[in-house]
């Protein structure tokens, strides 16, 4: 999701995702833990699985609502939902993947720019200290010549 928007995932039962994503009962009942209770209050939308599938759909939530133990999270099902099966989200995933392979690049650039960092420092600390040694030499014979 954007940054704007923020999603809580939950996975429901075959017969539960058939009413929920229909529209025949817009919301979910959970009893959840206090992380996940966390996310509840930010969250702006929805993703609900379909078991453990790759099936889910995502609805804006309208509601939210603490009561007792149980949080029910309401959606307006009149409203279009994302599915796995939308364009949109297969256009999602393709960003995505995009944005992945961009990051990756970025991060074995960095890579290799740090391994040449770290060269140039060996480089340069081998210089310094031949470059003391040579003082030192020369000190010594000049040390040698006073003598």
């Amino acid at each position: 999701m954007t940054k704007d928007k923020e999603l809580i995932e939950f996975i429901s039962t075959f017969e539960m995702y058939r009413k929920e994503e229909s529209g025949i009962k817009p919301n979910t009942v959970r009893i959840v833990d206090f992380n996940k209770e966390q996310k509840i209050k930010k969250a702006t939308h929805i993703k609900i699985r379909k078991g453990y599938t790759k099936e889910f759909f995502i609805r804006k939530i309208t509601d939210k609502t603490k009561w007792d133990v149980q949080w029910i999270i309401s959606w307006n099902p009149n409203e279009k939902a994302l599915t796995s099966s939308n364009k949109e989200i297969k256009d999602l995933k393709d960003n995505l993947k995009v944005t992945r392979e961009q990051r990756d690049c970025q991060i074995e650039l960095l890579d290799n720019e740090i391994g040449e960092l770290k060269h140039q420092l060996q480089t340069q600390e081998k210089y310094w200290e031949n470059e003391d040694r040579i003082k030192h030499l020369n000190l010594t014979n000049k040390n040698k010549e006073m003598m």
